[in-house]
């Protein structure tokens, strides 16, 4: 046992990831060190009881964060609900969407003669459903649409309803979807539109990829984990896969942890369901829908969780750049509570800058 953990830290020093066959490799040269002083990670972390309820008035003594293993001093910013934010909505249009944005049909008579309307297609009300969880508060909104490309349908404004009223004009695309170049456009898209705040990506699509020709699973594994920006994905995939959300063992009392398993299965989840891993990668959540209730209802969750997430933030004691695995949970071992948290994150080095590592 000691050996292979000598092994592991031989392979995280030199930057390198071994994986086994059924994985895809990373390889990383490994640039140069950073320093704690321009390090700050950031982990939004929702608490939720084993039935579903949130788990409000927290403070960070409550919390343990572990970054490779080693606990963390860590501090628990304001409230982000009133915090500014920059959401991209990124919509498959492509392969089965056509039967997600059909038009609402008009009202039709029932047995007793009188007139019901009928609900519509799932995403036909997703502009309303964008205001609802934009909410109040100060925001930047961009779309982006894909099929076997991505492209971008609307660039960021704060005229929220006029995002809303661009959205009901989405029409359906050709056989892709490229879900990974999507993840991996919405992601430069936030970078390129520095504005502060949180960033949010609203993934509506399938669960499994088809075309990605621009990302590569590496890229989109190491962007993400360098990037502060939650990842929310709503499934409408004929066939539900089935995901596990929170990572094995992360709350779990076992001193030791695989330091390369977020990792690992970071790719090998982005292999069988892109839409829940990419997810999982930043400590957003995951979500199925079949009909325009269940998107709404999960839509309107969705709204709340993020208006009720913790977010805790430290300053690595090793911030060595390349991967890192994070661990979150309860410091009351008695406490029973699903905690949701980002699984690592990407140390990088930027020359001649400080900053914020993500």
């Amino acid at each position: 046992m000691l050996r292979g953990w000598r092994w592991l830290l031989l392979i995280v020093e030199f930057g390198l990831i071994f994986c086994d066959a059924s994985l895809v490799c990373l390889a990383q040269t490994t640039p140069p060190a950073i320093s704690s002083e321009s390090t700050v990670v950031l982990v939004p972390t929702l608490v939720k009881t084993k039935s579903g309820g949130l788990v409000l008035g927290l403070s960070a003594r409550d919390f343990i964060v572990e970054d490779d293993g080693v606990e963390q001093s860590i501090q628990l910013d304001d409230s982000p609900e009133g915090d500014p934010i920059s959401v991209v909505v990124a919509v498959q249009l492509g392969r089965t969407a056509a039967l997600q944005l059909e038009k609402p049909q008009p009202p039709s008579l029932g047995d007793d003669g009188s007139s019901r309307r009928r609900s519509g297609a799932p995403l036909s009300g997703l502009g309303t459903m964008l205001e609802s969880y934009i909410g109040e508060g100060r925001a930047d909104v961009a779309v982006v649409t894909f099929d076997s490309r991505v492209q971008l349908f609307q660039d960021f404004t704060e005229d929220i309803p006029a995002v809303a009223d661009r959205l009901r004009k989405l029409g359906p695309g050709d056989d892709g979807a490229a879900i990974l170049d999507a993840v991996l456009y919405s992601n430069k898209l936030l970078d390129r539109h520095p504005a502060g705040g949180r960033r949010v990506i609203i993934l509506i699509s399938e669960s499994r990829d088809h075309g990605s020709h621009v990302a590569k699973l590496e890229d989109v594994v190491r962007q993400l984990s360098a990037s502060n920006t939650l990842v929310y994905s709503l499934s409408f995939s004929p066939a539900r896969a089935e995901f596990m959300r929170d990572m094995e063992g992360q709350n779990s009392s076992s001193a030791q942890m695989d330091l390369l398993k977020p990792l690992v299965m970071a790719v090998n989840g982005l292999r069988k369901n892109v839409a829940g891993a990419v997810a999982e990668l930043t400590g957003g959540e995951y979500e199925t829908f079949g009909d325009k209730r269940s998107f709404d209802t999960r839509m309107d969750a969705l709204s709340g969780d993020d208006r009720n997430r913790y977010l805790l933030s430290f300053q690595p004691t090793n911030p060595k750049a390349g991967p890192h695995a994070i661990r979150v949970r309860l410091r009351d071992p008695e406490r029973t509570a699903v905690v949701t948290a980002r699984s690592m994150y990407w140390a990088v080095a930027r020359q001649g800058q400080t900053g914020t590592s993500r």
